[in-house]
């Protein structure tokens, strides 16, 4: 009889230790469930999307490709006139 209550105690210490961490790991899921929703709340907020980006990108990069084209054009035009200059040998 004697060893039957230590198994029941036994039990009863492995079933509250089972217990206790089952409890802890369902905290755990439900507080990475919220700190998911906050992540998706304030990601449009936070961060720009990848196509938004592309698009804002392209944009300054024709802008530059313009610059570059204007100012090849006028390096062009300078160095025409400095060739054509009368006083050059």
């Amino acid at each position: 009889m004697e060893n039957m209550r230590l198994i029941d105690f036994l039990l009863v210490i492995v079933s509250a230790a089972l217990g206790w961490g089952g409890k802890v790991i369902w905290d755990s899921l439900s507080e990475l469930r919220r700190d998911l929703r906050a992540i998706e709340v304030d990601l449009p907020k936070e961060y720009v999307r990848k196509s938004d980006w592309d698009r804002a990108t392209d944009r300054v990069l024709a802008a530059i490709r313009e610059l570059k084209q204007d100012i090849g054009d006028r390096m062009d035009a300078i160095w025409r006139k400095i060739d054509g200059k009368a006083d050059k040998e």
